[in-house]
């Protein structure tokens, strides 16, 4: 036997009619990938694809390394449900799970509908999807839920768009900054007051009131304005 193939031979395999069908069905799986750790080389958000690289390499029959090449074009996972999805997408030197489907997909990824596999190949790499997410360091911002509590962590800004926003919170709100902006007009006691702070600050600035007791008897005089109106 020669010395390229003997650490492929384990003795048990040659002891029993099992292990010669153990040693045939390994050899057959030899060639076939299911699921393996994988790096983000490159990401196309528009595409929804990754280019990644396999990171447990194999062995030559000496046991040397054999480096695996870039598989491109791979879908990755989203979290999504109708028109709406949570969007994370892959970063270069990101690592993750890659499963490997067992047939082609081409044809389901091009027709985004059922259809018969592409070609006969089976557990080939490229028929994989990059599901993210493991190994990899603690984020720097992310969304936590945790067992008392919800924490959104930034150091970036944060940005909600909407149409109408509603914030119900019976405890009370605090808001912790140096300065807080609001492009538009407040109004307190919401639901039983429609008078906005703008309108309070226009009718302080446009009062006047009489003002008594500047001559002898009951003569009035009418204030003037504010000297300084509120903003």
């Amino acid at each position: 036997m020669s010395p390229m193939t003997t650490p492929y031979i384990r003795a048990e395999y040659s002891n029993s009619d099992a292990g010669s069908i153990e040693f045939m069905i390994e050899k057959m799986l030899t060639g076939k990938v299911f699921i393996e750790l994988a790096c983000v080389n490159a990401c196309d958000p528009a595409a929804q694809t990754v280019d990644v690289t396999s990171l447990v390499n194999r062995a030559d029959p000496e046991g040397k390394p054999i480096t695996h090449g870039t598989v491109y074009g791979v879908r990755f996972l989203r979290w999504q449900c109708g028109g709406s999805a949570i969007i994370m997408n892959p970063e270069p030197g990101d690592i993750g799970l890659f499963a490997v489907c067992d047939r082609d997909i081409s044809l389901v990824v091009a027709n985004r509908r059922g259809a018969l596999a592409g070609s006969q190949r089976r557990h080939s790499r490229t028929d994989g999807v990059y599901l993210g997410g493991l190994l990899n360091a603690f984020p720097t911002q992310y969304l936590e839920l945790a067992k008392n509590a919800i924490n959104i962590v930034t150091p970036n800004p944060v940005n909600v768009s909407c149409h109408h926003a509603t914030l119900k919170a019976p405890e009370g709100v605090t808001i912790d900054t140096p300065l807080a902006a609001f492009t538009g007009d407040i109004v307190d006691h919401a639901g039983s007051n429609s008078v906005s702070l703008k309108d309070l600050r226009d009718h302080f600035n446009r009062h006047r009131h009489d003002v008594q007791g500047v001559e002898s008897g009951s003569s009035r005089v009418t204030s003037a304005p504010p000297d300084i109106p509120t903003e």
